[in-house]
Order: structure tokens, then C-alpha cells, then sequence
């Protein structure tokens, strides 16, 4: 997990290297491609008679942007039928395109910024891993990296490993048709739409604020609606935090659900990364309170290693007798810290934020769950693949089962129809 964030790369090749595309088209991709075309005959014929009866031309050229230079024109049909992108394959057999390679857009200018670019070696794909990537709101802090591997790819398995997580994400996840919107609410609980880096603008930005008391920032994934749902006290200490952040897939399914837009999944633990990185570069101070004493020791320990510049105001572990606490908040105060993360677990997290920000003199507060166990490494994420398809909550449950498996199993669909039921607002 620990990736620390990396200023944007340009991951282009040598001239020398640069003479034809590394993800160009395969002899097995341009088979498949043949054989697809003959099982899809009678769709070409019905296509070709309803534009001869109609007396047009058989096909029209449509352009796409690779780049900020290249641009592409493919060819369909002239219609709206179903099935008139079909001629697309004839450019996988030509060559010009690639069964799964870089995203191909209208207006390259518009692209999704959370989005790495394509890189300049890179053959369009007539599918995108980056088009999954967006459907489960997949943010890895080496995303260039990974997508210019993704783009190396040159076996056919591995092309149909990434076309089978773009459909997977497809299926569940595809959110053409939703209202795009800046907040929106599950139970009664108003939920920040923000993608990862407004999110982080907007957590820094209370830094700079002359506020009495701190801001605080709570994330939410299906377990916390589902306590928030039942216990009316948990619901108003969430109702009361300045920003509240979507986390899981869960919640995206909900957004689905009421046909609302997910901007981003803002888990803790991807946000962490790019987050220090602003926090080292404006010179503000955090400190850590949370996990047992073994966990906090590797993860600041790690932190120093990733982030050497970033000032640590202090840290305490999270396994202290309640009549201590004052004592914890005098040791914060007395640090100067600007930020304090809080990694208690929910609704014990969110229950000492609110009793005791009054008593802070940080300017944010934010409660972050287990991210230092996670970035401690004693507790391992769940591989990039699943990740991609949004399935880390099955990785957590297969490493905890006795604890989690009724969280997940029965706490997620039970979510699911919580939302479908509550006649509330969203």
C-alpha cells in the first residue's frame, strides 16, 4: 500500500523505441476480430439494407483525440441502430487500434483529470482499462505507472484479463445517465461529491480558515450507513461534521440505486498518500492518534521514509483508558499540530471527535478508520485487481472472516435494500 504519491511523469520511450506502438495490435486479437465479424453478418446485412432503403451512404467517419496531437477517425455506419460501431473492428485488423489499449476521447481536452494521460507511445484501444478505472472510482497512487504497464501488455491473456475486469466494472458499475451533483444524502446524512482532488483542496483549505473550533472530516461506507440507519446518535454525529466522504463500492451502489453520479471512491487509505504530499509541501503539521502502539510505530516509521520533509507533530496510539484523555489533548495542543487523523474505528472515532474538538486547537480533525494498519503494512491491502473490480471488501473479509463476514455478507445487501426502501431524500 505504501505508494507515495508522485509529482505527474512522462512515461515516453526513447526515439529509437518509438517506431511502431508497444500495444499495437496482435496476430490472435486480429483473428478474434475476423471471427467476431463473421458471427455478426446478419447484423452488417440489416445495417447495409435499412441504408440502402434509405438511400445513404453506407458509413460515416467519426475522429477521436489519443492526445493532445494524435487524432483518430474511425469508421461505423451511418445510423443509430444497434450494432453500427461494428466497422471499429476493421481497424483492429488494420492495425490502427488495439482490442484494449489507451482511451480514445471526443475532446481530450475534457478528460476526466483523476484520469492519467495517454502516453505518447500508446495505440488506442477500441476498450480502456481506464474506462473501468472511472466506473468503480479507482484511485492508485501510482496510477501512471500502472496504466502505462497496462498498455505493455503484448499477450493475448493478459489483453482478456483487462477486458474482463471493463466488463465486470461495466455491468455493475457503468454510470451512464446519472445526475451529476456537489452533495447528496443516504439516511438523512449529507455526503460531499467530490473527486480526490477537490477533496484534497477543500481539506487543506480549512487549514487556512480563522475557525474557533477544528473542521472535521468523517468518511462513510455501507457498515457506517448501516449504524447510522439504527442509531439515531451515531446519525447526528456524522450530520455534524463539515465534510463527509463516500467510501466503497457500497456506497456507489447505493449512488446507483438513486441514479446520482459518484465522482470518486475517497477512501482514507488512497487519499492518504496525496495528502501528506500537500501537507509536507505547506509545511503543516499532523498528528497520529490510533492503533495499537506496534502499528503506529511501523506506520511513522514509514511515513518518515516516504514523506522525510513532512513535520510530525506527535503521535499516540488508540488503546488508552478514557480518564486519559485529557492528558492526550494537552499533548496535542502542546504539539501545534494543524491536522489530527483519528484511526479508532467507527462509531468509537467519530464519538471522541465530536466529544472533544471543542477542546482541539488543530484546524482539522479527520477520522480515518484503519489506515494506520494498513499503512503500517502489518495488515496487507488487497491486489490492484481486485481493487479495479470492487471487491476489496472481499479481500478484508477472507484476512478477518470471524469478525467480518457478517458485516459484508449480511450487512451489504441489508444496506442495499435499506437505501432501495428509505423514501428519504438523496
Amino acid at each position: 500500500m505504501r505508494q507515495k504519491s508522485k509529482p505527474t511523469q512522462n512515461y515516453s520511450l526513447p526515439i529509437h523505441e518509438q517506431i511502431s506502438p508497444i500495444n499495437s495490435p496482435l496476430y490472435s486479437e486480429k483473428i478474434i476480430c475476423g471471427i467476431y465479424l463473421i458471427g455478426c453478418l446478419p447484423i452488417i446485412l440489416l445495417h447495409c439494407l435499412y441504408l440502402l432503403i434509405r438511400n445513404e451512404p453506407l458509413l460515416k467517419s467519426v475522429s477521436f483525440q489519443v492526445d493532445d496531437v494524435r487524432l483518430i477517425t474511425l469508421k461505423q455506419f451511418n445510423n443509430s441502430l444497434p450494432g453500427k460501431t461494428i466497422p471499429y473492428l476493421l481497424s483492429i485488423i488494420s492495425g490502427d487500434l488495439s482490442l484494449v489499449g489507451a482511451k480514445r476521447y471526443k475532446n481530450y481536452a475534457q478528460r476526466c483529470e483523476n484520469l492519467p494521460p495517454n502516453p505518447n507511445w500508446s495505440t488506442p484501444g477500441l476498450f480502456s482499462i481506464l474506462d473501468a478505472w472511472y466506473w468503480v472510482g479507482l484511485n492508485t497512487n501510482n496510477s501512471e505507472r500502472q496504466y502505462a504497464h497496462y498498455l505493455r501488455t503484448n499477450t493475448l491473456c493478459e489483453k482478456l484479463s483487462l477486458l474482463l475486469k471493463i466488463a465486470i466494472n461495466y455491468l455493475i458499475y457503468n454510470n451512464s445517465n446519472l445526475l451529476s451533483c456537489s452533495k447528496f444524502k443516504i439516511f438523512n446524512i449529507k455526503i460531499n461529491n467530490v473527486n480526490q482532488k477537490q477533496c484534497i483542496e477543500s481539506i487543506i483549505h480549512y487549514a487556512t480558515l480563522p475557525i474557533t473550533f477544528p473542521a472535521v472530516v468523517n468518511f462513510v461506507n455501507a457498515n457506517n450507513l448501516n449504524i447510522a440507519f439504527t442509531h439515531n446518535t451515531y446519525q447526528t454525529l456524522l450530520q455534524r461534521s463539515d465534510m463527509v466522504l463516500s467510501d466503497g463500492s457500497g456506497v456507489r451502489c447505493a449512488c446507483m440505486i438513486k441514479h446520482v453520479l459518484l465522482k470518486d471512491n475517497l477512501n482514507g487509505t488512497d487519499l492518504f498518500a496525496p495528502l501528506c504530499e500537500k501537507l509536507e509541501a505547506q509545511q503543516l503539521k499532523p498528528f497520529f492518534l490510533g492503533a495499537t502502539q506496534v502499528n503506529l510505530d511501523a506506520m511513522i516509521s514509514h511515513l518518515k521514509q516516504d514523506f522525510p520533509n513532512l513535520n510530525i507533530a506527535g503521535f499516540h496510539h488508540g488503546h488508552f483508558d478514557p480518564t486519559y484523555t485529557q492528558a492526550i489533548i494537552d499533548q496535542i495542543n502542546a504539539s501545534n499540530a494543524d491536522f489530527v487523523f483519528v484511526g479508532m474505528g467507527s462509531p468509537i472515532q467519530e464519538q471522541w471527535i465530536d466529544e472533544n474538538k471543542a477542546k482541539l486547537h488543530c484546524k482539522v480533525i479527520m477520522g480515518v478508520g484503519g489506515l494506520f494498519d494498513f499503512y503500517s503494512g502489518n495488515i496487507q491491502r488487497a491486489p490492484l485487481w481486485m481493487r479495479e473490480i470492487g471487491c476489496e471488501w472481499l479481500w478484508r473479509m477472507s484476512i478477518e472472516p470471524q469478525r467480518l463476514w457478517r458485516r459484508y455478507l449480511i450487512g451489504n445487501p441489508l444496506f442495499l435494500l435499506r437505501v432501495m426502501l428509505h423514501k428519504g431524500e438523496i
